[in-house]
């Protein structure tokens, strides 16, 4: 699973737009389910974000494992689900 953030700022650009969704459709292709969020939901709603990511932790117990995948040049982030 992965936790995209998408912001506007970034997205300026139609290339960035499409090279966000070449990535995101990489990971699919490999099996990973991917959460999408801005960082105003991630600040505003968090837990839409985070019952997001729940539900698809729990979908994600019915599929096969995919390989193991590190995002280069971004923070690993350990969230604590309880």
């Amino acid at each position: 699973m992965a936790l995209e953030v998408d912001s506007a700022e970034y997205h300026y650009t139609r290339d960035a737009w499409q090279a966000t969704l070449r990535r995101r459709l990489r990971l699919e292709a490999h099996g990973i389910l991917v959460v999408s969020a801005t960082p105003s939901m991630i600040r505003d709603t968090p837990h839409e974000v985070i019952a997001a990511l729940r539900h698809l932790l729990t979908l994600g117990t019915t599929r096969p494992t995919p390989p193991t995948a590190l995002a280069r040049g971004h923070q690993q982030l350990a969230l604590e689900f309880s």
